[in-house]
């Protein structure tokens, strides 16, 4: 019973632990509007991993992977602000 409550404490520690990291990591804002932007500028602001892109992450932190195809092709994740 002892050593299972140590063992959860120490998960429970843990998960903190990476959630405050990956927090930490989301730390660039970018203004990702071209020349035209209809609406307030604040709703143009992104936020940039500096890890970057990764299928499972995206899907983690409440996005969606799509891929865009403009002057290439670019794996984005697309999230909406709360």
């Amino acid at each position: 019973m002892k050593k299972s409550c140590i063992i959860l404490i120490l998960i429970i520690f843990a998960l903190s632990l990476l959630y405050f990291i990956i927090g930490k990591l989301i730390k660039v804002d970018h203004f990702a509007c071209s020349d035209y932007c209809p609406v307030p500028a604040e709703q143009y602001e992104v936020k940039i991993y500096p890890f970057g892109w990764n299928k499972y992450l995206c899907n983690l932190l409440g996005g969606t992977s799509v891929t865009y195809y403009g002057w290439g092709k670019f794996n984005i994740c697309l999230a909406e602000t709360n």
